[in-house]
C-alpha cells in the first residue's frame, strides 16, 4: 500500500511540475530592459529565506534587501544554480522611487531536494546587480496524522 501511495505521489508531483512548466512557458513575460555590465548603482544587500522548507507545495516567503541609485527596481531574476528539478523565475517587484529597502518573494516545491538559486536585480536604466546566491533544502513532508517512525 505504501508503494502505491509513493508512486501516486511521484506521479502527482510530475503532473504538477509539468503543468507549472506549461504555465510558465505560455504565460506573458515581463519586458526586461537590456542588460548592461553589473555596477554599484544597484545592489542586493541581503537575502532572507529559511534553510529548510517542506516539499508540500505550500509557498514560503523570503525577502531581498536592495539599494538602487535610480530608485526603480524593475526585475528580480532567480536562476537555478543547482537543484533536482526547480524552475527559474523572475518578476517585477514594483519598486518605484525607493532607493533602498526590501521586497518579498515566495517559493514552493513538491519535490524533496537541495536548491541553490542566484538572484540579480535590474533597474530601469538596464543596470544589473552583482549576483547573490542562497540555498535551501526541501524536505519530504509527513502526511497529516502520520507520526515519524510510527506504524
Amino acid at each position: 500500500m505504501q508503494t502505491i501511495l509513493t508512486v501516486a505521489a511521484v506521479i502527482v508531483a510530475l503532473v504538477v511540475g509539468f503543468l507549472f512548466w506549461q504555465f510558465q512557458a505560455h504565460a506573458p513575460h515581463t519586458t526586461i530592459p537590456p542588460v548592461t555590465e553589473a555596477n554599484s548603482s544597484i545592489a542586493i544587500t541581503s537575502i532572507t529565506f529559511p534553510r529548510q522548507i517542506d516539499a508540500d507545495g505550500e509557498a514560503v516567503g523570503g525577502t531581498v534587501g536592495f539599494r538602487a541609485a535610480t530608485g526603480n527596481v524593475v526585475y528580480a531574476d532567480f536562476q537555478v544554480v543547482e537543484a533536482g528539478f526547480f524552475i527559474p523565475f523572475g518578476f517585477d517587484p514594483e519598486i518605484r522611487e525607493t532607493s533602498s529597502g526590501e521586497f518579498e518573494f515566495y517559493i514552493a516545491t513538491l519535490i524533496p531536494q537541495q536548491v541553490t538559486l542566484q538572484v540579480t536585480l535590474t533597474d530601469d536604466t538596464g543596470q544589473v546587480s552583482e549576483p547573490v546566491t542562497f540555498s535551501f533544502s526541501a524536505a519530504p513532508s509527513q502526511p497529516a496524522g502520520v507520526q515519524p517512525g510510527g506504524a
